[in-house]
């Protein structure tokens, strides 16, 4: 059974909904305020000559028409960070302060952990951990991009996940997003 099958009983008109799922999504970027605001980001488009249009639930976000969140002076500088529209909302949904420990459990690449470390002003200890050693290097790299400096990065199964190396064992905020990819748990099989 194809996935999206389950779900047209649960819907009106399934021909839109299959269409709205095959519909690609737009490319976004988030602005990273520890290196400009959304009205310089916003100048900055214009005076590119790059196609934007705000995204009216969130400031700090823009959709390019023309694709290509990459490739354009304000994300080499680290401005902007392409992240799909629907994934800024765990961040804030998580709503972290400056100065708290936050641990973000499967990070990487970086999307949601770049957006959480600019939420806490880049002051507090954000643990950003990921089991999957190849995704790190892409986390690091956006972290430095963006100026992030908060982050510790582990390399942890985070079912299994310690903070003794750690001079602290609590966290003021956790978020636990894991891939799409269903694992199934530690010491179950299925029959």
């Amino acid at each position: 059974m194809n996935p999206i099958e389950r779900y047209e009983p649960l819907v009106d008109d399934p021909a839109a909904f299959r269409a709205a799922c095959d519909r690609p999504l737009p490319s976004v970027v988030r602005t990273n305020t520890l290196a400009a605001s959304p009205d310089r980001v916003r100048e900055a488009f214009t005076e590119a000559e790059i196609t934007h249009e705000p995204v009216a639930w969130h400031d700090g976000l823009f959709r390019l028409p023309d694709g290509h969140p990459g490739r354009n002076w304000p994300h080499v500088h680290g401005w902007t960070h392409g992240q799909e529209e629907v994934s800024v909302l765990p961040g804030i949904a998580l709503d972290p302060d400056p100065g708290d420990r936050v641990w973000d459990a499967c990070a990487a690449p970086g999307s949601k952990t770049t957006q959480i470390a600019d939420a806490m002003n880049d002051a507090g200890t954000l643990v950003a951990n990921d089991n999957n050693l190849g995704r790190l290097s892409a986390l690091r790299h956006n972290a430095e991009r963006l100026g992030v400096t908060c982050a510790v990065v582990t390399n942890q199964d985070a079912r299994n996940f310690s903070t003794k190396p750690l001079a602290f064992d609590e966290f003021d905020r956790a978020l636990v997003e894991p891939p799409a990819r269903v694992r199934e748990p530690v010491g179950r099989t299925r029959t």
